[in-house]
């Protein structure tokens, strides 16, 4: 850790008003202050002043692409090609902003508040997933996870090659052809 007070980011897809995940984020916030720590916030929605916090409309649940692609990837068994690509490229926006807070606010902890446990944005969990991995990647190695976030990923990733073999044994291939 950096010399001074430690940095704590929270992740969320709102960090406003009396819902339970804001109320409960600042109950954090109010324990870590007091044990020296610094606190930043990255959301679609968000209190804390500009100066703490990050503000990436994407993030949000109610935002109109989010909402599009929730509705998209649960109404049915199988999803068109065009939503998955929809999904990465949001998931590539979002891990950008999350690089940017990360370095931006030089954090020393992130904190998921709910967004890895409810899928009200699919493609904020991945960026999160991704952007985890990638940090303790980073801390095993002893490099900087700047290091990390700056080298080429493969594409498709594991999850998406798992995904289209599957559908491809049932003929049923997305980016492949189907016999």
């Amino acid at each position: 850790m950096k010399e001074g007070r430690p940095h704590v980011g929270f992740v969320s897809t709102r960090l406003a008003g009396t819902d339970g995940v804001s109320l409960e984020a600042e109950k954090w916030c109010q324990t870590l202050r007091g044990l020296a720590y610094e606190c930043f916030f990255f959301a679609g929605e968000c209190e804390a002043p500009p100066e703490r916090s990050l503000v990436v409309p994407e993030a949000h649940f109610t935002h109109p692409e989010i909402e599009y692609l929730t509705a998209a990837l649960f109404s049915g068994p199988y999803r068109p090609s065009e939503t998955s690509r929809q999904v990465e490229k949001l998931k590539n926006h979002l891990k950008q902003a999350l690089q940017d807070f990360v370095l931006r606010f030089d954090l020393d902890l992130l904190v998921a508040e709910n967004a890895l446990s409810l899928p009200v944005n699919i493609p904020l969990g991945l960026a999160l997933t991704e952007l985890i991995a990638e940090i303790v990647l980073a801390m095993r190695l002893e490099v900087a996870a700047e290091d990390i976030m700056y080298t080429i990923h493969a594409h498709p990733t594991l999850t998406e090659a798992l995904h289209e073999a599957a559908l491809s044994a049932d003929n049923r291939s997305i980016h492949g052809i189907n016999r």
